[in-house]
């Protein structure tokens, strides 16, 4: 009966799915920063952080035609997720 969205921990786990040859699946996400605007990021993967971010719940997205900029996003923040909306569960 969740058809449209996913859990958080479902969205995380699925963030960090690989292929065959080990590279990351890309996503799409839909998160807000701190200052309060909208983050809406396509064809995307999950990369590492510095530790004392990641201590803090947050996450590293990297887009993947970009050069190699980190973009960090606090996973109680992230809104949607392939398109889907995510519920904490």
């Amino acid at each position: 009966m969740n058809e449209g969205k996913i859990s958080l921990s479902d969205a995380l786990k699925v963030m960090d799915e690989r292929e065959r040859n080990g590279k990351p699946l890309p996503f799409a996400i839909k998160f807000v920063e701190r200052n309060g605007a909208f983050v809406d990021l396509k064809n995307c993967v999950r990369v590492g952080l510095r530790q004392d971010l990641h201590d803090k719940g947050y996450i590293g997205i990297r887009i993947l035609k970009s050069a190699e900029h980190v973009i960090p996003a606090h996973i109680r923040t992230i809104t949607k997720f392939n398109g889907k909306q995510i519920f904490l569960g």
